[in-house]
């Protein structure tokens, strides 16, 4: 069973949900795919939290959670709108379990064979997930890049890059995500706080394990 520690400090989720959401800028700039949404809804579904958000959704976001298949790419104001109204309402923890279980039941059926042959080839360890992970984000968002750098056999950073200030929800969302490629290697991992950079458009995550 793999086990992730988040290290997530008590002050972060005050500091999280009162920083500005600067989306309305660059709406276009940052895509989530239409798989990601279906997910993200589903997910929301069966942590009986999507009924209980709805009432404060936008009619177009709600339109788009509940067909987003209706295109295959949507503008990120939508997931950004109910992702920070769940980390508001429920907290970061409720807000990460529910990224996790997004990335785990959509993404894990589409990244884990191509992962796994990484895996085969380079040997079991996170390094060789982390070092391709900008890959892995061609199917859930457009706009974002990610890069891996090493830092010791056991350890690195990996820092995501946004064309604006990235909104606050990401920062716990991302850690959802990196909870998912420990469980694909099946290896213990800690995942630190994040660091914003570049005046809040890079959020780097330092990771290490056992």
């Amino acid at each position: 069973m793999t086990l992730v520690s988040s290290s997530v400090g008590a002050d972060e989720a005050p500091r999280a949900i009162l920083a500005p959401v600067q989306l309305s800028d660059r709406p276009e700039s940052w895509k989530t795919s239409a798989v990601y949404l279906a997910g993200l809804g589903k997910a929301l579904r069966a942590a009986g939290l999507l009924e209980r958000v709805a009432p404060r959704l936008s009619v177009a976001t709600r339109k788009v959670i509940d067909n987003p298949y209706g295109e295959r790419w949507h503008s990120a104001s939508h997931s950004a709108e109910l992702c920070t109204i769940v980390l508001e309402q429920f907290g970061p923890q409720a807000l990460e379990d529910v990224a996790f279980v997004v990335s785990r039941d959509s993404f894990g059926p589409i990244l884990g064979p191509m992962l796994k042959v990484a895996l085969t080839l380079s040997g079991v360890s996170p390094a060789t997930v982390f070092g391709r992970i900008n890959q892995s984000l061609m199917p859930v968002v457009q706009g974002v890049s990610a890069t891996w750098r090493s830092d010791t056999a056991r350890s690195g950073f990996v820092t995501f890059e946004y064309p604006m200030v990235a909104p606050p929800f990401t920062e716990v969302t991302w850690r959802g995500g990196l909870r998912f490629m420990f469980l694909l290697v099946g290896l213990e991992g800690t995942i630190a706080p994040c660091e914003r950079l570049e005046g809040g458009r890079m959020l780097r995550f330092p990771v290490s394990w056992k």
